[in-house]
């Protein structure tokens, strides 16, 4: 999987792609995860195809003058390509990364599990990643967060993350975050599995999707947390 994401990548950044976009493009730099845990076909048939020496990754694509003029810069940071639409949360300044591991690793041993989303081990660490520089990325703090972590956000202002699991008593949970630093978790049970779970654009409500009922769930945060 690791090199399948990066070879999509630079079939976008071809000089006859990059002289004529036909959009306006002005980002700094692309940030893309890379788990080596799995190839893409394990999710049919259970054969990982893990390689020795090839670990989980974050790449981090700085631009120059132009998008043909790039500086490629690599951290190694679990992840898991199972939960692949909401694994990374970044900042509003664009400083700080986010990153939870869904799903562990298995020793390179062994090649085949019967499913992916239930046979990996357990992830259970969020990651801060500082990202302010772009050629010199590196892991600001960690913690834990209990077992399963299925999404992350931050909030606006940059000072709570909000997570959704699967561990009983801790399926939301609200993160302090300060001066670089994870502080206080303030963990909410829910009774059903939530698969996403993201902040309103002001702040003030967090929204959460239930999968067996379906539904979409809004609650208001105290600001005193």
């Amino acid at each position: 999987m690791k090199n399948l994401i990066f070879l999509l990548f630079l079939g976008c950044t071809l000089p006859a792609f990059a002289q004529k976009l036909p959009f306006q493009f002005d980002a700094k730099g692309l940030l893309v995860l890379s788990d080596a845990d799995m190839v893409a076909s394990a999710y049919a048939d259970g054969k990982l195809k893990t390689e020795q020496g090839v670990d989980d990754q974050l790449s981090i694509i700085k631009w120059g003058v132009n998008l043909e003029d790039f500086n490629l810069k690599t951290l190694a940071i679990p992840n898991s390509v199972t939960n692949w639409v909401n694994g990374l949360a970044l900042a509003n300044d664009g400083k700080t990364a986010f990153v939870i591991d869904t799903r562990g690793s298995l020793p390179r041993s062994v090649q085949q599990v019967k499913d992916v989303f239930t046979d990996l081990p357990a992830g259970k660490t969020l990651y801060a990643i500082d990202i302010s520089d772009l050629q010199n990325p590196n892991i600001r703090d960690k913690i834990e967060v209990g077992s399963t972590p299925l999404s992350v956000d931050v909030n606006p202002l940059n000072q709570t993350l909000l997570i959704c699991g699967v561990e009983k008593g801790r399926e939301i949970q609200l993160i302090e975050w300060q001066n670089g630093k994870f502080g206080k978790i303030h963990s909410f049970a829910q009774d059903h599995k939530i698969t996403h779970a993201n902040w309103h654009p002001s702040g003030k409500f967090i929204g959460i999707t239930l999968e067996k009922t379906q539904q979409v769930q809004f609650y208001q945060v105290d600001k005193k947390l």
